[in-house]
Order: structure tokens, then C-alpha cells, then sequence
């Protein structure tokens, strides 16, 4: 059996700079090579949030945007996205 772990950011994996630490990146990426799913949902874009968690070289989809978005956190490729009309859309992404 796999075990999955997801993990807020903000507070919780990130340091008070805002980023995660070296030692964090190595536990967490020698887990995942050890077959433990790792992903994290946060409040944050997926763009942000990919930079402060730079140095995890795991392939997982994260939820970012409040679970707005589920996304491959290799190639940026929204998997899910859920929003209750088209105006909610574009206030996101000013489409």
C-alpha cells in the first residue's frame, strides 16, 4: 500500500522565508523515491507556488487557488479546474 501525503504551505512546510528548506526538499524527494505520493494544496497560484517549493524534484500534481485547480507540477497543465460560472473564471485568469 502507498501512502499519500499532502501538506498545506503557507505555516506549515514553508519557513518564515517563504521558502522550503534545503532539508525539507531532501526528506520529502527520498520519500517519494521510496513510493510515499506527495502533494500540497495551498491558497497560492501555481506559479508561486512552484517557486518557493524549488529544490522538490518529485512528479506530482499539486491543488492551488484554494483547490480552484488541480496541476501537473511538471509541465504547468491544469488536470482539474472547478469554478462556478465563466465571470468566476475570468476574475482568475482575466480571461
Amino acid at each position: 500500500m502507498k501512502t499519500l501525503y499532502v501538506t498545506d504551505l503557507d505555516g506549515t512546510l514553508l519557513r518564515s522565508n517563504e521558502r522550503t528548506s534545503d532539508f525539507t526538499n531532501q526528506t520529502i524527494n527520498k520519500l517519494v523515491d521510496m513510493g510515499m505520493v506527495f502533494s500540497y494544496a495551498t491558497a497560492r497560484s501555481f506559479k508561486t507556488a512552484h517557486k518557493v517549493t524549488a529544490g522538490m524534484s518529485a512528479e506530482f500534481p499539486v491543488i492551488v487557488y484554494n483547490g480552484t485547480l488541480i496541476v501537473d507540477n511538471l509541465t504547468g497543465e491544469i488536470l482539474i479546474s472547478h469554478f462556478f460560472d465563466d465571470a468566476e473564471k475570468k476574475k482568475y485568469f482575466m480571461i
